[in-house]
């Protein structure tokens, strides 16, 4: 499974576990591998990308993560440059959570989710199924459906899965995974503002660089196996647009 943050360095969170990342695009999703379980790697979410999944904003993972609703697993935020890390379970508890929203007051969910840590779930919101029918929010535990204002009483037999949510989440990731090549795009944290081609973290003026001492497309694509020759060829275009106009400045 993974996400990622705003600096311009993959830096871990202080968890036991060795890391290894390696960023995505704007999304800023990260990949770790655990020593426990070396040959898994997990894809762990930041609150950005948390943000473009689940059409939360900032100040309610903010607000839910200092007050103990739905904390991030992964890494909490602890002051400046430091990062909020979900992972994949994490996410989804946030994406059903959103949905219940529109359907709950933040009060009710919270009991929800309190009468839910009574009975031993860890990450409850991605561990029951739950729907909606008639502006009521159901839920089936231990074989008994139950209405969520009235957790302890049952109502009716019946069940409900959540793959509509995954599905809609596996969807969502690989539409933020996608990179359209040839353009150059300036992000704000990444690369202390520098032209890099979109959806990664290489400069133009490292593209460049190459190209002038002699290397051709195919050589820069060894060492930039992710480039395509229109992201090179876009480089080099941008680079001499930006070299001509500073000399005629």
């Amino acid at each position: 499974m993974t996400v990622g943050g705003r600096s311009d360095v993959c830096r871990p969170p202080k968890i036991s576990a060795a890391w290894s990342c390696s960023k995505g695009r704007a999304t800023d999703m990260y990949k770790m591998k655990t020593s426990m379980f070396p040959s898994g790697t997990y894809r762990v979410f930041s609150s950005r990308a948390v943000r473009a999944l689940t059409k939360l904003t900032a100040r309610q993972l903010q607000y839910w993560d200092e007050t103990g609703f739905l904390r991030p697993s992964i890494s909490t935020r602890k002051g400046r440059g430091t990062l909020r890390l979900y992972s994949f379970r994490d996410l989804v508890a946030l994406k059903v959570a959103a949905e219940l929203r529109g359907t709950l007051p933040l009060q009710t969910l919270r009991r929800l989710v309190a009468y839910f840590q009574k009975l031993d779930y860890t990450s409850p919101l991605a561990q029951v199924h739950f729907w909606v029918g008639r502006g009521k929010v159901y839920f089936r535990e231990a074989g008994v459906t139950r209405e969520a204002h009235r957790p302890e009483q049952s109502l009716i037999e019946g069940t409900v899965q959540i793959r509509e949510v995954l599905a809609d989440l596996s969807r969502q990731i690989d539409r933020l995974d996608a990179r359209t090549p040839g353009r150059i795009e300036r992000r704000r944290g990444v690369m202390s503002g520098k032209p890099v081609i979109a959806g990664t973290r290489i400069p133009t003026a490292s593209i460049w660089r190459q190209v002038k001492e002699g290397l051709d497309a195919d050589d820069v694509r060894k060492g930039y196996p992710g480039l395509t020759r229109k992201d090179i060829d876009a480089a080099v275009a941008f680079e001499k647009r930006t070299r001509a106009s500073r000399r005629t400045a």
